[in-house]
């Protein structure tokens, strides 16, 4: 039963999850760039006001009643959400999928070997009739970032369409091992939790709770990156903060956040041998759990840095026609990044050592995506 069950959450949370984003991008008028924009933001803030709700109530109801009452809870919050949704169908723009556009959008190129002229069409134009659109002169052998159109009516083919999603995979790809890290909050942060003092006072605070900690800062860090941080960034320094910009200061984050973690598990073995506590797994260690903080906070501004602008990157820089499609690829690299988890916690690696290794790990996959990335052409209109 229990099989069946996370099955049906498995299919479930993987068809809502790879449709949610562009849904609500879908939402927006081409007027609405910017209100498009934050949409990926709050939409996210909001996924995580859910997170919270269980990642902390759970753990507490766990400790003060019976575990089948934590599942009722989750599934009474499912059946309001629900009835919520349903309730605003009315409201909603929604486009016939047979009516998406075919190989006669434009599409992402990787260059051009002739010197003929090519369309470039902001992305909030696809669909519209082709004489209103502006063209451009692309020179000989000059990189285009779009392929001018195939004869109406074509079906792309499947080289077509891995060329218009190739250079994305060059930001998807090396995420996977961000992914591997980030997931870690939940199982070896955890771990290490339980070697430290769980009191604060008198207050216990379950280790496993800890992850809440994590849901509440991104609910804090979203508005503070979107409306202080980034304009102060554009504005006073004149520092552009791309999405590749901003995925790459998350994996820099990650990699400072295990750094932290690894010189913390140093600090608990040293501390439990210098006190001879051979027993430090039951919440009663040397090192208060507090010192966690630090690398939550860490992980935290690396999850709105990287799961925030991924959606809005995957949305935004993909052809109309393949958006799902890419959003399902940004999805497929967190999926890779989960089993990586448990080949990573197989390694025969002392404990005090591991977040060394995951650390150097995290340290050369970013310098192969800013090599990779370095030069990333935008979809026209869609970075200033």
């Amino acid at each position: 039963g229990s099989f069946v069950g996370l099955a049906l959450i498995a299919i479930g949370y993987g068809q809502a999850q790879t449709i949610q984003s562009v849904f609500v991008g879908n939402q927006f008028s081409a007027s609405q760039k910017e209100a498009k924009k934050k949409s990926f933001s709050w939409y996210y803030l909001f996924c995580n006001v859910g997170s919270l709700g269980g990642e902390f109530g759970g753990p507490v109801l766990r400790q003060s009643v019976k575990f089948v009452y934590c599942i009722g809870a989750v599934g009474g919050s499912f059946i309001i959400s629900a009835v919520v949704f349903i309730a605003g169908h009315r409201t909603y723009k929604r486009s016939d999928p047979r009516s998406q556009p075919t190989a006669s959008s434009p599409t992402i190129s990787t260059g051009s070997r002739t010197g003929v002229q090519e369309e470039v069409v902001d992305p909030d134009q696809e669909g519209k009739d082709p004489s209103s659109r502006e063209t451009e002169v692309t020179p000989l052998l000059q990189p285009a970032r779009y392929d001018s159109p195939t004869p109406p009516g074509t079906t792309p083919s499947w080289r077509q369409t891995i060329k218009e999603i190739r250079p994305l995979l060059g930001v998807f790809v090396p995420l996977i091992v961000f992914w591997a890290l980030f997931f870690q909050q939940n199982s070896t942060w955890v771990l290490q939790g339980q070697e430290m003092n769980c009191f604060l006072g008198k207050l216990k605070v379950p280790p496993d709770a800890m992850p809440s900690f994590n849901d509440c800062l991104v609910i804090l860090i979203i508005p503070l990156l979107d409306y202080i941080i980034y304009p102060h960034m554009e504005n006073a320094l004149g520092i552009v903060a791309t999405p590749v910009r901003r995925i790459g200061a998350g994996m820099l984050c990650t990699l400072c956040s295990f750094a932290l973690a690894g010189l913390l598990q140093l600090y608990i073995s040293s501390a439990d041998e210098r006190r001879g506590n051979d027993d430090s797994t039951d919440c009663h260690g040397n090192v208060s759990l507090a010192w966690q903080v630090p690398q939550y906070i860490l992980i935290s501004f690396a999850e709105v840095l990287v799961a925030v602008t991924g959606l809005e990157f995957a949305y935004s820089q993909a052809p109309e026609r393949l958006r799902n499609v890419v959003t399902s690829l940004w999805f497929l690299s967190q999926a890779f990044g989960t089993l990586l988890v448990a080949v990573l916690a197989e390694l025969p690696i002392p404990i005090r050592w591991q977040y060394f290794v995951y650390t150097i790990l995290m340290c050369i996959l970013l310098i192969v995506y800013v090599v990779i990335n370095r030069n990333f052409k935008y979809r026209e209109g869609t970075v200033t």
